[in-house]
């Protein structure tokens, strides 16, 4: 369950492909690749019957837009903290132009 109106801060993996579905609720998930490109895609909940597969190497987050999302992931492997690397919203401002 995801607070209203939260962001998930950006992160990527060198390895791990995320795989997400929104169940209940809306959000706005954002992709950054190597280049820059930004991609947007506003999922309502599961309507909109997408899952969301988010490639190693891709910068991505997310801003929930209702007061109750739940958000189901999966993985293609274990999940390891040392394929995680993190940046501020501040830090993605700075290299790409781009806010959630």
């Amino acid at each position: 369950l995801i607070a209203p109106h939260q962001i998930s801060g950006w992160h990527r993996h060198a390895k791990q492909t995320d795989a997400w579905f929104v169940a209940r609720g809306a959000l706005k998930i954002a992709t950054i690749d190597e280049t820059g490109k930004v991609e947007e895609r506003h999922v309502v909940g599961p309507a909109d019957g997408e899952t969301v597969s988010i490639r190693p190497g891709l910068w991505h987050g997310w801003r929930s837009y209702d007061d109750e999302v739940i958000l189901i992931y999966y993985l293609d492997h274990k999940h390891d903290e040392t394929d995680e690397f993190r940046a501020t919203a501040e830090e993605m401002q700075q290299r790409y132009g781009y806010q959630l």
